[in-house]
This record gives structure tokens, C-alpha cells and sequence, in this order.
């Protein structure tokens, strides 16, 4: 029970990511998914768990420094799973604020949702048949179904790690409407292990180009949508030195400006790429208003209706 808690504490974020744009950008994925704030939490957990056993029959009970030390893996473990998604963590706070992510698995991930579920299931049903014909088991129930479904969650992991490589790869070696890439980066998709999703930036765009690595894979850096980034101006310089525009990009990884020109100036207006796209991993656009001159009128953080608002992210 200590383990499910500590495992589970870092998500604490969703309750108060969820009150605000503002709030949103300070704690998704920030604090409470940092190595620093998983162990005191994990320690804290454990810490009750011991204490809510005392007086109790010392028969047959885990010791303080196991529970302990098993806690501690559960909030790492959870951690380490994160650091797999593209959604990104401050995993150094509160030293750093740069967000970490390998890319390797999607938010979601089914299949590792499935391969737990098996873990569970398949031991029990091995000890109704050993019960059903009378044998008796040994060793701890469930033992034998962890150690497999833990081996199978790290093989499925360094198999998508492998193809993460690969569409990196394929992505890096071809240009796109004639321009070479200058960022990469292969994002999961849940669909399949062989679906990725390449964002690509170059110096005037940036594309978003389907890669599949399955059986008769083939790809065509042609096919990548182009979204043009803005020219260079005054309300655009302006506002990216906003506080809004600062705290939006510390947390997106390939942000997209758009330009209006309204009645009274510049509207500026700050996405994460590609839209809509669970992927792009943020709920909250930053606005920015401007006469034209360039002089900024407002800015704010605000929900973006383009974006994905399922409740897990």
C-alpha cells in the first residue's frame, strides 16, 4: 500500500495545475515531478505507513528500512517512466528548471498499462490451478509475476528506445521544402510502437511529417506540413520579453508565433507545435497585445481551444 501511494504522489500536480492557464504552466510536470520532491515525499509516506502499524504483531511484518527503501523506488520509478514521455519534467528542481524527456513513450501507453495488467492476472491464475490440484506454492504469491512484467515493461522500453533512434535518424538525414533541419525531435504515438510523429525545424518553418517504421516503411519528407513562422517585427520582439511569453516558452519545446494585426495594434499569439496534438504537451497559449509601435498593452497566459484538454495532461 505504501508503494501504490509513493508511486502516485508525483500526479498530485493535476489538482492544481488544473485552476488556471497561469497555474497550469507553474506546476504541470514541474515540483512534484522532481527527483528532490519524489524522495520526500516517498520518505514522508513511509514514515506514516510505519507509524500507522505500530502495535501491531511484529509476525511476518516488513521491516521499517524496507519499506522505506521500496517507497523511494516507487517515486523514482514513476519518475523514470515520465522522463520516457515528451511531456517533459523539472526533474532537478529546485535547481534547474529545464524540463527533461526522452521521447520514447506515449501518454498513455497502452501497452504498458497491458503488460502490467498481465503481471497481475497470470500469477493468480497459476496459483487457482497449483490450489485446484493441490500443490503448494513457494515463495511470496506474485513474486515470479513481477519479476516478468517487470522485464517485459524494460524490454518493450529499450525496444522503443531503438526505434526513437531510428525515426530520429531517418528525420535528420533529409531536408524539407529545401531547407535542412535544424531541430529534431520523433514524438510517440499510441496507436503503435512503429508510429512516430516528426516535428523538424528549419530556419523559416516547421514541419510535421508522419514516420512509420513498420513493414514496408517508406518516407517522404515531402509530406510534412509546413507552418511558416512569422517575419521578424517590432510587436514580436516585444513580445517575446513578457513575462507571459518568458514563463510559455520555458515550458514548450517548439513554439509557434502568430501575428494579427487588429484594429488598435498586434495581437501575438504564442502555441505549442504542432497543434492539437497531445504530443506538443501544453494546454495554455500566451497572448500579447500591442500598439503599433510595439509598445505591449496586455499579455496573458490563457487555455488554447486548439489544444488537447484531456484531464491527464
Amino acid at each position: 500500500m505504501a508503494m501504490v501511494f509513493a508511486g502516485t504522489l508525483a500526479d498530485i500536480d493535476l489538482f492544481f495545475s488544473q485552476s488556471s492557464p497561469s497555474a497550469y504552466v507553474r506546476w504541470h510536470r514541474a515540483i512534484f515531478h522532481s527527483i528532490a520532491a519524489a524522495t520526500i515525499l516517498s520518505v514522508a509516506v513511509s514514515l506514516a505507513f510505519i507509524q500507522l502499524r505500530r502495535g501491531k504483531s511484529e509476525q511476518k511484518m516488513t521491516s521499517g528500512v524496507s519499506i522505506l527503501l521500496a517507497t523511494i523506488t516507487a517515486g523514482l520509478l514513476h519518475l523514470l517512466l515520465d522522463l520516457g514521455q515528451s511531456l517533459g519534467s523539472e526533474l532537478l528542481w529546485p535547481f534547474s528548471a529545464r524540463r527533461f524527456s526522452l521521447d520514447w513513450l506515449p501518454k498513455p501507453d497502452l501497452y504498458v498499462f497491458a503488460l502490467l495488467l498481465l503481471a497481475i492476472l497470470l500469477p493468480k491464475l497459476a496459483s487457482l490451478v497449483t490450489e485446484e490440484i493441490g500443490a503448494k506454492s513457494k515463495g511470496p504469491r506474485g513474486r515470479v509475476g513481477a519479476i516478468v512484467g517487470l522485464a517485459a515493461i524494460l524490454l518493450y522500453v529499450v525496444a522503443r528506445a531503438a526505434l526513437h533512434s531510428t525515426a530520429v535518424a531517418t528525420l535528420d538525414a533529409r531536408t524539407y521544402h529545401g531547407e535542412a533541419p535544424r531541430r529534431i525531435a520523433a514524438l510517440p504515438e499510441d496507436e503503435s510502437p512503429f508510429s512516430w510523429l516528426g516535428v523538424v525545424e528549419t530556419e523559416r518553418a516547421l514541419n510535421e511529417v508522419a514516420v512509420w517504421l513498420g513493414p514496408a516503411s517508406s518516407f517522404d519528407p515531402e509530406s510534412a506540413r509546413v507552418s511558416y513562422k512569422p517575419e521578424p517585427s517590432v510587436a514580436l520582439d516585444a513580445s517575446l520579453r513578457t513575462d507571459s511569453a518568458r514563463r510559455f516558452l520555458a515550458a514548450v519545446r517548439f513554439p509557434k508565433a502568430s501575428i494579427v494585426r487588429t484594429i488598435e495594434g498586434y495581437r501575438v499569439e504564442l502555441h505549442a507545435f504542432p497543434y492539437g496534438s497531445v504530443a506538443a504537451s501544453s494546454r495554455v497559449m500566451a497572448v500579447v497585445d500591442t500598439d503599433f509601435t510595439g509598445k505591449v498593452v496586455a499579455d496573458s497566459l490563457e487555455w488554447d481551444p486548439a489544444a488537447k484538454q484531456h484531464w491527464w495532461l
